[in-house]
């Protein structure tokens, strides 16, 4: 590619999204020195899966941050628009391809993504898939594409214990400009789905209110937005 870059859609790539602040078990030490390093790696395919929240599309927008050129694309999101949505998109040198289940037995879709893979491949660029389960139980139709698929280095993205995600938690808190203190985490876990996704959404609700109303975030306050 040649001339500015100029990123083809219009939805949010979180900018505070990095690999540095992944913060997640030593089980996943492997996978996260590969993502380090993908840009440059001889390994140019990728696919990481694991269970909804365990980090899958932080690690991918990270990616697209360290990335400037890489293009993140939420299937999830782009499932209404079909798959032609994809077009073009063999150009890019970087494709961070996020919930390939949602597609997956899905024959339009399948196609367009099997050319995609081997349009990217021939012009050696780089593609890294994610799913919430392995490539072994992903429901693909398309033999072909499942046999392109095998060809990526498969990483399972392990779920963090509750410490490491008490510390996300107020590590993306104070990236907001917010003041998270240890037991106000606490609760909010307590009270709350563990799941990271889920997390996340609280801490942005909280981020939201606290804003508008001009409160610290303190467990009141927590009560009173989110209604516990």
């Amino acid at each position: 590619m040649s001339g500015t870059f100029q990123y083809p859609f219009n939805f949010p790539v979180h900018s505070q999204l990095l690999l540095s602040n992944f913060v997640t078990s030593a089980s996943n030490s492997a996978l996260l020195h590969f993502l380090q390093h993908f840009k440059l790696s001889p390994e140019q395919l990728c696919y990481i899966w694991g269970g909804r929240g365990c980090g899958k599309s932080h690690l991918l927008q990270a990616l697209c941050q360290d990335n400037p050129s890489a293009v993140y694309l939420p299937l999830q999101v782009l499932l209404p628009y079909g798959p032609q949505v994809l077009e073009g998109l063999e150009n890019y040198n970087m494709l961070l391809i996020d919930d390939l289940h949602v597609v997956a037995a899905n024959q339009e879709w399948e196609e367009k993504l099997f050319q995609l893979f081997n349009a990217v491949a021939a012009k050696e660029g780089r593609l890294c898939f994610s799913a919430t389960v392995s490539l072994k139980h992903l429901p693909l139709n398309l033999a072909d594409f499942r046999s392109r698929l095998q060809l990526c280095v498969s990483f399972e993205v392990e779920q963090s214990d509750d410490t490491d995600k008490a510390i996300a938690l107020r590590l993306r808190a104070q990236q907001l400009g917010l003041e998270l203190k240890e037991e106000v985490a606490q609760y909010i876990m307590l009270r709350n789905s563990r799941n990271m996704h889920d997390l996340m959404a609280v801490l942005d609700k909280l981020d939201t209110f606290s804003l508008v109303e001009q409160r610290r975030l303190t467990i009141p306050f927590v009560k009173d937005v989110m209604f516990w």
